[in-house]
């Protein structure tokens, strides 16, 4: 009996029927389904880690010393195997005590039994007492003290490291062919900062997030927030030049575009502006500690000689008090009616 019809033998009592894979072994036999993924035993020396660690730690061995490989896209077979491992429920399954003697039998019989094989000279030789402050050190220093150019082979472009968040091409949710790792790492980006509560002057300690990616996607949103505050600005004002210089407007309150959302919005954009510019500030720490200004202005703008003084000199004239009643003192809001 060839190898790969040994291997097909022994395993299916473990996979709950035919491999889930296209074995070629290194003998050039082969078993599986010829339209599954291909995954080929270059090396006896495979089996021999996976007897000695079953599970990740000595597939990735293989894998990385080429004793194991996978014919086309790695990501698809994984995801291949890992959907018929649900769909035979075999997450958390135990050999037997009968099924691990057959395979050790297989095993003896293709002559991969031996002790434990070296690990491969890129997997890290940690030593130490466990989680002491030396061992998590060179820990940390093994996986991590790598140039960009490695991160970025597999990274998206942002370079966050940690899960993405797909709402799209996922079960339950709409498919969209355009829709990518960038996308969802994005999506994942946004969900945090709306999960937190994260808002206009709050600071944001990005600790363990790749490479500021976090902190970057709120800086885009000072950038959007600092957008907001111009235009509300500069449409502002330019709406209130066109009303004055309409005779017919002579003696009348301007409660049209958008001072019918808020009394003044050139204020408003003003302190969107000076919050804008510092949560982009604020994306490095040093930038953080001016979260005085902001707060300054927009008390002026506010409580002191911006709004507040303005309201006291409109309050006077007539229609004004109606148009207070109806109309946001300061955040836009739809006119009352």
């Amino acid at each position: 009996m060839t190898v790969a019809a040994e291997l097909d033998k022994a395993l299916r009592p473990l996979v709950r029927g035919e491999l889930p894979v296209h074995l070629t072994a290194w003998d050039g036999s082969t078993a599986g389904p010829v339209t599954a993924p291909k995954v080929v035993l270059r090396s006896p020396d495979a089996l021999r880690r996976l007897l000695w660690s079953p599970g990740e730690l000595g597939a990735a061995q293989a894998y990385v010393t080429g004793e194991i490989d996978v014919e086309g896209d790695l990501g698809e077979a994984l995801a291949h195997m890992w959907a018929v491992a649900r769909e035979r429920g075999l997450s958390g399954v135990r050999p037997s005590p009968w099924t691990v003697a057959k395979v050790l039998r297989v095993a003896a019989k293709l002559g991969v039994t031996g002790g434990p094989l070296p690990a491969p000279a890129a997997q890290a030789n940690i030593r130490g007492r466990l989680h002491s402050m030396l061992r998590d050190r060179a820990a940390i220093s093994h996986h991590y003290d790598l140039s960009n150019d490695f991160y970025a082979l597999i990274l998206d472009p942002q370079m966050a490291y940690s899960c993405a968040y797909f709402t799209r091409n996922a079960p339950g949710t709409p498919q969209d062919s355009d829709y990518g790792l960038e996308d969802a790492q994005r999506d994942k980006l946004d969900l945090v900062c709306r999960k937190i509560g994260l808002e206009t002057g709050m600071r944001l300690l990005d600790v363990g997030c790749g490479w500021g990616s976090l902190s970057l996607h709120a800086a885009v949103l000072g950038v959007l927030l600092w957008v907001v505050g111009v235009v509300f600005e500069a449409v502002g004002d330019h709406q209130l030049r066109a009303f004055k210089a309409d005779p017919s407007n002579k003696g009348v309150i301007m409660d049209v575009g958008l001072w019918a959302w808020t009394r003044h919005p050139n204020y408003f954009g003003d302190s969107c502006v000076w919050w804008g510019l510092w949560l982009i500030a604020a994306s490095v720490w040093p930038g953080a500690v001016t979260v005085l200004s902001p707060v300054v202005m927009t008390y002026f703008l506010v409580f002191a000689t911006g709004a507040r003084l303005l309201e006291k000199t409109m309050s006077q004239r007539p229609g004004y008090p109606e148009y207070q009643q109806r109309t946001s003192y300061f955040l836009p809001l739809p006119p009352k009616r």
